[in-house]
This record gives C-alpha cells, structure tokens and sequence, in this order.
C-alpha cells in the first residue's frame, strides 16, 4: 500500500521534476507526495494519477467551446510573484470553494518556506485590465505539472478552471513538452473527472503495480481499483468509500 509518501528536497531540477512525475508524484507546497489512497471527510477513496501524453492531444467539443467562450480574455505567463491582486483572488476564490486549503495563496503555494525550489510560472487571464483567473505550474524538461488553478467566482459561468488547464497546455506545446500533469482522479469520487475533459484519448493513468503508465482509453478503473481494495482492506479496514459500480465513471 502507498499511504501519502512524502519527500521534502532541498533542490530540485528539471530533470528531477520530470522523473518524480513519471513515478507518480506531485507537488503540495514545497514537498513531494505521492499516494494511492486520500480522504474525504472521514472516509478514504482511491485516487489514479493521471496525465496527457501531448502528442496524442487533440482537443474534443467541449473544450473548443469552452476555448472558444473565453476568447476574449487576455492571457499572460509570468514568472510567480505574490501581491495584494493576487491575493485578493485567491481569498474570493476561497470562499467559494467546498474544500480546505491554506489561508493564503503564499501558504498554499510556499508551504511556510522562503525558497521556490520548483520552477513554476502564473498563467494569468484578465477581463480588459481586471484580473479574473490565475493558472499555476511547474516546469520539468519535458513535463508540465498544473498545480492551482484560482479565479473569480462570478467568471463561474465560463468554466475558468477548464479553461486555465487548455491555456496551460497549450503552452506546454508550444515550450516543446511531451506530458501534462494535472493530478489525480478517482474511481470514487467523481469530482475529480474534469481533469480528463480536454480529450480523454490522450489520457494515460498511471498504474502503481506495474510502473507503467496505460491508456485511459479502454483501461477498466474497476478492475485496478478491486485490486487495490483487495491488497489494502485490511488497513483501511470499514472506512473506505462504498462504491455504486453503476455510477461510476467509466
């Protein structure tokens, strides 16, 4: 069983970046974790990392639209930087949020360090001159990680998350990278399904038992999760999320 492994490096380069992602790590603050298994209230889920292999990577209908619906904002890549704007958006984003995070965008990001030790950038959108959404990530070599996207509630409607993770890997072609990492998702909690909306083709999930990574498309999520399940129920015990197999995601 992988139970939320954590590293804290004190550096980390590019290609260090690229290795940890393509064994299933990710970044929270300024430390690495990976995990096969994560809680929602007082219940635990199992969760799949995911990512997109970007030279399969063709954007479907919805995500035209939602390119398309969000056109007429500005975007800008900058170097991460925090102010009173962005913390601003961050503590309006917050309150609108059903899950909890760091009191501030600093926090959340830096972990209480006083060092980056990841070469991260902001994908900004703005509305004329009003700052409406803001896209973090992390570059590797060939990888990008999507770390927070944050934004204006009342932009809602033109599904400024979605619409940050196109713009992100749109710049993660045109930077030359071969993979998109975007987190987790999970056979449980379907919360998390968004994050392969852009083109489920391109989509590759990340199988801990063979340290490989396997096309989402066609790849039974029921079959690995009963396995995990199997392998682990004796520690999770009663707590694991109960699953309706009928509504489920695939």
């Amino acid at each position: 069983m992988v139970w939320y492994e954590t590293i804290v490096p004190e550096n980390l380069n590019h290609a260090e970046l690229d290795d940890y992602l393509s064994r299933g790590w990710y970044r929270i603050g300024q430390t690495l974790i990976t995990t096969n298994w994560s809680i929602l209230g007082e219940k635990f889920f199992s969760v799949f990392w995911m990512r997109y292999n970007l030279s399969l990577f063709h954007p479907v209908g919805s995500a035209k639209r939602i390119a398309k619906t969000g056109s007429s904002f500005s975007m800008e890549v900058k170097e991460v930087h925090f102010n009173a704007e962005l913390e601003d958006l961050f503590q309006a984003y917050r309150v609108k949020i059903a899950f909890d995070t760091a009191p501030t965008l600093e926090q959340h990001l830096m972990g209480g360090s006083k060092q980056n030790i990841f070469s991260s950038k902001q994908l900004e959108l703005r509305d004329g001159k009003k700052l409406i959404a803001v896209g973090f990530f992390d570059e590797g070599i060939k990888s990008m990680a999507g770390i927070l996207n944050i934004y204006d509630p009342a932009y809602q409607k033109f599904s400024p998350g979605k619409l940050l993770m196109l713009h992100k890997i749109r710049q993660a072609q045109m930077i030359g990278m071969q993979f998109f990492y975007p987190g987790y998702i999970s056979y449980c909690v379907p919360h998390f399904d968004y994050k392969f909306f852009a083109d489920p083709a391109a989509t590759e999930i990340f199988v801990r038992s063979t340290g490989n990574w396997t096309t989402y498309k066609g790849l039974n999520l029921s079959i690995l999760y009963q396995e995990m399940l199997k392998n682990d129920l004796q520690l999770l015990n009663d707590t694991i999320v109960t699953v309706d197999i009928e509504n489920q995601i695939l």
